[in-house]
């Protein structure tokens, strides 16, 4: 219920990611924050025009927004934003969620950056169903459906809560259902836990 993700959720949450060379050194790679919230469905395309919500977009539940930025170069001459918005009822029956990324590419003469490529993945699940929509031009928009489990299924918008969720470990191994948008399909993945101090690490392993 929302009392139970207000207690979970972490308002904002900032990571820096670092590539180590062999020489030991070390040097910034990407970047990432995460904000977890109770929000209007409409705050997933509209997040603010409240005002402009209809009946439908005016469901509360718990959504997730993750806007990071990635080198694809490691001078920095090319990088890569990604931003994702992930909403879903309270009671886990509904969910939408919208990925949209974009490439850019330093010009050599203007030293400008310049788009060279983006995409945009959206779904939107009612019940058992997901319709996911994928633009990646200058290919056709396709569409495709995708019927998820009733069991062991993580929406997008738990899976940065799914270690909070589960939390007390009473298992050192757990599998779930989720759609993964860097292979466009569902998957089923397991983790293994290993309690530690001060972290508990996980390793993962695609079927």
């Amino acid at each position: 219920d929302r009392s139970a993700y207000e207690r979970m959720i972490v308002p904002e949450q900032w990571y820096r990611v670092f590539n180590k060379e062999k020489n030991g050194n070390e040097h910034e790679i990407a970047y990432y924050r995460i904000r977890e919230e109770i929000r209007m469905l409409g705050a997933v395309n509209h997040p603010n025009d409240a005002l402009a919500y209809d009946t439908t977009e005016r469901e509360e539940g718990l959504l997730t927004s993750l806007l990071s930025r990635y080198l694809l170069k490691p001078d920095g001459s090319a990088y890569a934003d990604i931003i994702t918005s992930s909403w879903m009822s309270l009671d886990r029956t509904r969910e939408r969620w919208s990925i949209r990324s974009a490439q850019y590419i330093k010009n050599e003469k203007t030293g400008a950056f310049q788009l060279v490529n983006k995409s945009t993945v959206t779904g939107d699940r009612r019940g058992d169903i997901t319709q996911v929509v994928l633009d990646f031009p200058p290919s056709p928009t396709n569409t495709v459906q995708i019927h998820t489990p009733k069991k062991a299924y993580v929406n997008q918008a738990e899976q940065t809560l799914i270690y909070r969720i589960l939390q007390p470990w009473q298992k050192t191994v757990y599998g779930m259902y989720l759609y993964e948008p860097q292979v466009q399909k569902l998957t089923y993945r397991t983790e293994t836990i290993e309690p530690g101090h001060p972290a508990v690490s996980m390793s993962r392993r695609m079927k």
